[in-house]
This record gives C-alpha cells, sequence and structure tokens, in this order.
C-alpha cells in the first residue's frame, strides 16, 4: 500500500499540532518561583521548581514568586494580582493587611505581614 502525497501532507499536519501542543503545555520554573496551576478554574497544586508539563486546555498556571505581595481574604486565603491562594502563616493575618511571600509549602504559600522595615534600606532609605 503506498502513500499519496496528500496522506503525507495530513501526517506532517498532525505532527506538527502534536509537537506544537506539547511545546505550549511546558513551563521552566525557576528555583524562586512556583507555578499556581488550576484545573478548569479551580486551583490545583502548586508546582515546581524544574520543568512542569499542564493539560493544554484543562490546566492555567500563574508564576508566584518570592516576595510577591498580596492580601489575605480569609486567614487560609489571600489575593496575588487577582488570583486568590491558600496559605499558611505563622502569624494573624488581618484583611487588608499587606502580606508576602516567604517561602513554598506542599500546597500553600508560605506567607508573613509585610512590615516597612523589611523592605527599607537602614543605609539610605530607599525600598527595594
Amino acid at each position: 500500500m503506498e502513500t499519496t502525497d496528500g496522506s503525507q501532507f495530513i501526517l506532517f499536519v498532525l505532527w506538527v499540532l502534536v509537537l506544537g501542543g506539547v511545546a505550549f503545555s511546558l513551563r521552566i520554573v525557576k528555583e524562586y518561583e512556583r507555578l499556581a496551576v488550576f484545573t478548569l478554574g479551580r486551583f490545583h497544586s502548586l508546582k515546581g521548581p524544574g520543568l512542569v508539563f499542564l493539560s493544554p486546555g484543562v490546566q492555567r498556571a500563574h508564576r508566584i514568586a518570592l516576595g510577591a505581595k498580596g492580601s489575605p481574604v480569609t486567614a487560609s486565603v489571600a489575593r496575588f494580582d487577582a488570583i486568590e491562594l491558600p496559605v499558611e502563616s505563622d502569624h494573624a493575618l488581618v484583611s487588608g493587611q499587606q502580606i508576602k511571600v516567604v517561602g513554598f509549602a506542599s500546597n500553600a504559600l508560605r506567607v508573613e505581614p509585610e512590615t516597612a522595615s523589611s523592605n527599607v534600606c537602614p543605609k539610605c532609605g530607599h525600598e527595594f
């Protein structure tokens, strides 16, 4: 059974689509970041660091880095850049307070309240 030029073209297009789908599904996450993965709009998990595969069309991801600032919604949920994620803290979190990411737990962000002294240079007073 011989293949025609038309069927070879169709196979080539299918291979390009498959390879393109795999390429768009892979993400590289740096050591100081995590991906907050949402499956069908609901929080699923934190993934990273390293190479992460996402199901195309089903999962979406948002990068969260150490030092990211947000505000608590409840004692266990905080809002970072218009997304709400689970958080853990040793401090009491109050709505309206600024918090920052200081680490990553297995399935939640470790946060602390942001203080003015933690992000101001003691020598010259510039913020960092």
